[in-house]
């Protein structure tokens, strides 16, 4: 989870990382963290922040992101409600509104910034 945190740091608006993170496959695991488990709002929370890093203003991160890896229909699975076990509601539904906020986010540079 935290390797997904500091991977968005890491490569946050420097076109030179977001290359090299690109090139070692980052984005294939990023997007295996969010499919693994949507249950688990704070891998996919992190995993929704390196992601968008890593691919903002990189038409080839983005396309990747996109066509290769499915990245709308993957955000839309990520929007999609869930349940939520009553023990937890309160805490667990924060989580929820924060993945969902970096998803909402992430679709909305698609829609506006993707390349054709």
């Amino acid at each position: 989870i935290q390797a997904a945190a500091l991977l968005g740091s890491l490569v946050h608006n420097i076109p030179d990382m977001q290359k090299a993170a690109f090139e070692l496959d980052a984005l294939s695991k990023l997007v295996q963290n969010v499919q693994r488990d949507l249950s688990n709002s704070k891998q996919v929370t992190k995993s929704l922040f390196g992601i968008p890093n890593l691919i903002r203003n990189h038409d080839a991160g983005t396309v990747a992101f996109v066509k290769d890896h499915k990245g709308v229909a993957l955000i839309l699975k990520v929007l999609s409600p869930r349940v939520v076990d009553d023990k937890d509601k309160a805490v667990h539904s924060e989580e929820i509104l924060a993945t969902h906020r970096k998803a909402a986010f992430l679709l909305l540079y698609l829609v506006q910034r993707a390349p054709a």
